[in-house]
């Protein structure tokens, strides 16, 4: 069985990718996680969600403005 204390985690990084593209409608930010990391069809199946965490916190890291200083 999956740790369901994961859940938190996920949904938190889904919800600062979303806050960064609010056009985005749920699934279609989910569709384009899931394609980061595994560009077939069938990708949103078999993504884990430690791999859709990961490609969450890698995008928000490259559109992240650094701060000036």
């Amino acid at each position: 069985m999956r740790d369901p204390e994961r859940i938190t985690e996920v949904l938190a990084q889904v919800e600062e990718l979303w806050r960064l593209y609010p056009d985005w409608r749920l699934g279609q930010l989910l569709c384009n996680v899931a394609a980061w990391s595994d560009p077939t069809p069938e990708s949103v199946w078999n993504v884990e969600d430690d791999e859709i965490v990961a490609q969450i916190q890698e995008h928000l890291q490259k559109t992240s403005v650094p701060a000036s200083t």
